[in-house]
């Protein structure tokens, strides 16, 4: 397991993350007693360092599965397999809470695909008015208010919705 891609996606969790990475799983709806939460318990107790030892995969296999059961290459790997696309969606989901302007874009752009026009138009006005009182820092601003406006510019009911031109 030494150098496989969820040992890696797990080295680059800080201490903080590795705690909410538990309730994360849970909220992604794994029961505690699933192979996936077994795996992320038993890799937690040896995070950061993962003594080579103490995770080659037959080792840890033994740990996680009920007792008894013999060793299955194919289990093991789509449970780390697993666990790591949990990782990356993990780490995915503390990013766009972080930068809260992307998560208004691709609020934008969910609005869009479902065809929520009126919604689409109100986040827009809304974000416009945000900005006004509060822009984005530095030179960004710009770049955020042109994505915006070539945003609403670019949806195809913008006629329908649009009070005055957008330069």
């Amino acid at each position: 397991m030494h150098g496989s891609k969820l040992i890696e996606l797990f080295k680059i969790l800080n201490l903080e993350e590795v705690k909410l990475l538990d309730g994360f799983l849970t909220w992604e709806g794994y029961r505690k007693t699933s192979a996936v939460v077994a795996l992320y318990s038993y890799l937690k107790k040896w995070y950061p360092d993962f003594p080579e030892k103490k995770i080659e995969k037959e080792i840890v296999y033994k740990k996680i599965m009920p007792s008894g059961k013999e060793y299955n290459n194919k289990r093991m790997r789509d449970t780390m397999s697993i666990l790591s696309l949990s990782i990356e969606k993990f780490l995915l989901t503390q990013e766009i809470e972080k930068d809260e302007i992307e998560r208004e874009f691709i609020m934008l752009r969910l609005l869009k695909k479902r065809g929520q026009d009126k919604l689409y138009f109100q986040k827009v006005k809304q974000i416009q008015k945000r900005w006004q009182k509060t822009p984005p820092k530095g030179t960004e601003q710009y770049y955020y208010q042109y994505r915006l406006i070539k945003e609403a510019f670019l949806h195809p009911s913008i006629s329908a919705y649009a009070k005055t031109e957008i330069n």
